[in-house]
């Protein structure tokens, strides 16, 4: 059983500390934040221990959680890591990009986990269909995100949800975006080739007053549809030859089998097994790194396009 700690938002520490409570493979240790007066009432309304300097934190556990952000997380990010401590969190802002490389050598050094969080790889429908997913041709990425949302942290997880199908070093990206209802770049839409041979079509916009994530994937043989909000999914064979077009079996819809589980609960017990095994299993902070470049390539095309800047 592994000894874990909880730090981070509150609000989204109240989510991890529920499937923690609920999973035989973690030990809770104790919780900690540095407003300590909130941290005494989080802790009475838990019924957990609470620990007030970082220190003590760090020194009660074999891995430390840390759900959302607050404050200057790159810091103490290295202090858990130069512990020797496995380490499970957010994608880091494109802001810490600089200093993303002496973690990526800290968590090397200390030969330690450190994964990082995308819930759309956990998906239960992506996951469902995961193991169908070979050498892809094309794929088609739309999301639609309210307005007010965080429009760089949704493109970077798209960007690594993409670059989980594909597996592949990116050859060339082209980007472009324009403001339809406001002073910044509300609409965006980009073109990823990888050296693969693979291309994906990444568009986002802030438009909508609904959130929504779309996926299709053309590769060898069929076509793959994944809805990530409706947790639907299909795959259709594609005929070897459409012209002249055959028997309608060749158009065979399947529908993989879904394992409706929670997908905080999955990336848990992925970093769990990471740990086991002395091997990350999950999304490390090297591969994170990479597609936060991948981003912010993409801001630089369009910020050289548009006098409303994706970013300030």
């Amino acid at each position: 059983m592994i000894k874990i700690g909880v730090t981070g938002d509150f609000f989204e520490m109240e989510k991890e500390i529920r499937l923690l409570k609920e999973m035989s493979e973690f030990s809770l240790t104790g919780i900690y934040h540095y407003d300590t007066k909130l941290l005494k009432e989080f802790s009475a309304n838990h019924d957990l221990p609470c620990f007030f300097s970082s220190g003590s934190f760090i020194g009660s556990c074999d891995a430390i959680d840390i759900a959302g952000n607050n404050g200057n997380e790159t810091r103490f990010y290295a202090e858990i890591l130069k512990s020797s401590k496995h380490l499970i969190v957010d994608f880091p802002d494109i802001s810490l990009m600089h200093r993303l490389g002496h973690l990526i050598k800290l968590a090397s050094e200390a030969k330690v986990i450190m994964q990082v969080r995308n819930p759309y790889c956990f998906n239960p429908v992506y996951r469902a269909c995961l193991p169908r997913i070979n050498n892809p041709a094309v794929i088609e990425l739309q999301m639609e995100i309210k307005d007010g949302s965080e429009l760089e942290n949704q493109a970077i997880l798209s960007i690594d949800l993409i670059r989980d199908m594909v597996r592949s070093n990116t050859h060339k990206v082209n980007a472009s975006g324009i403001s339809v209802a406001g002073k910044k770049v509300d609409y965006l839409t980009a073109r990823i080739e990888f050296d693969n041979g693979s291309i994906a079509n990444l568009t986002i916009h802030q438009l909508s007053d609904s959130t929504s994530l779309t996926v299709k994937i053309y590769q060898q043989g069929n076509f793959i549809l994944i809805n990530f909000p409706e947790k639907d999914c299909y795959i259709k064979k594609i005929p070897s030859s459409l012209f002249p077009r055959s028997n309608a079996d060749d158009y065979e819809q399947i529908l993989p089998e879904i394992n409706h589980s929670n997908p905080g609960k999955e990336e848990l017990k992925q970093f769990r097994n990471a740990i086991d095994q002395k091997f990350s299993t999950g999304i490390d902070i090297e591969r994170a790194l990479q597609s936060i470049d991948i981003y912010r390539e993409i801001v630089e095309k369009i910020n050289r396009t548009t006098f409303h800047p994706l970013q300030n």
